[in-house]
């Protein structure tokens, strides 16, 4: 009789911008974990040359953004898909590879982000030979952020508008710069 093995993790918002899921904790902005998310279970068709669907295997993640395949098989190579919740923003760093049987997958698993056949958004882990339990096996996403603010004429020097004095200032162009991280 062959071992059955199972294969599990998280989808959540990496608010603490880690790469690492650290529910709960992590400062004043902890991780969150996002719930009904879609993760697919694919399987590697040496005969298709490509990772096709588990038919019926796919999990909208829990409450606590956990999600869990069972009774798969150590003979077949599988890839894990996390279709991009709504609300949020792709975070391909984030993406983690966990452990088999207790050994980090290393080298033998890669992450994807837009593979062929994917939305560019779509992120996938490939390459999961299961010859134990696979746990922690992360897809981490961000939320969006905007920046706002008034120009205004700063009468008394305050460094905030505190006074009818402090009028607007209609016309201004504001230019962000910096470095965009996604």
């Amino acid at each position: 009789v062959q071992q059955r093995v199972s294969l599990s993790g998280y989808v959540f918002a990496d608010r603490t911008r880690n790469d690492v899921y650290l529910p709960g904790g992590g400062g004043p902005n902890p991780d969150t974990p996002i719930e009904n998310a879609r993760v697919e279970l694919l399987e590697w068709d040496a005969g298709a040359g490509e990772y096709v669907p588990v038919p019926g295997a796919f999990f909208d993640t829990l409450a606590d953004g956990s999600y869990q395949f069972t009774g798969l098989s150590p003979a077949n190579t599988y890839a894990l898909r996390e279709l991009l919740p709504a609300g949020y923003l792709s975070l391909a760093s984030a993406v983690a590879p966990g452990d088999i049987g207790g050994v980090p997958c290393g080298v033998a698993c890669s992450v994807q982000t837009g593979a062929a056949g994917d939305a560019a958004s779509t992120d996938r882990i490939e390459g999961i030979r299961l010859t134990g339990d696979g746990t922690g096996f992360n897809f981490g996403e961000t939320v969006p952020v905007s920046v706002s603010g008034v120009v205004f004429f700063d009468t008394d020097n305050a460094g905030s508008q505190n006074n009818a004095a402090d009028v607007g200032i209609q016309g201004v162009a504001i230019v962000l710069t910096g470095t965009d991280d996604l």
